[in-house]
């Protein structure tokens, strides 16, 4: 990716953003054809939409796992999440980095 940016005078990050269906490097296959400029108007504000629904599906995606992922290994543990995750406190820094709270379904209170 890195040296397709270079060689095309376009930031990797402008790369992904102008091609939601890339995640990265692993996502290039020989022959693709990839965006490199914004496009205008109307199809601008499309990909825009597309480009956040892609993120937000990643997003959702990501939490869907780190929540089964936590879940196994309390229930590992026998221990609940909420348990583990304060039994824990470098998993529960990261969690909190991330600036949002976690909602896990199967926390019980």
């Amino acid at each position: 990716m890195s040296d397709l940016a270079k060689r095309c005078g376009v930031a990797e990050a402008r790369i992904l953003d102008l091609n939601a269906n890339i995640e990265g490097t692993k996502d290039l296959l020989a022959g693709m054809t990839l965006s490199l400029e914004a496009p205008s108007g109307e199809d601008a504000a499309a990909r825009a939409r597309q480009a956040k629904d892609s993120f937000l599906s990643r997003l959702r995606s990501y939490a869907k796992e780190t929540e089964r992922t936590i879940g196994r290994a309390a229930e590992t543990a026998r221990q609940s999440i909420e348990e583990f995750v304060q039994k824990n406190p470098d998993l529960h820094q990261r969690i909190l980095r991330l600036g949002q709270t976690l909602i896990f379904r199967a926390w019980k209170r």
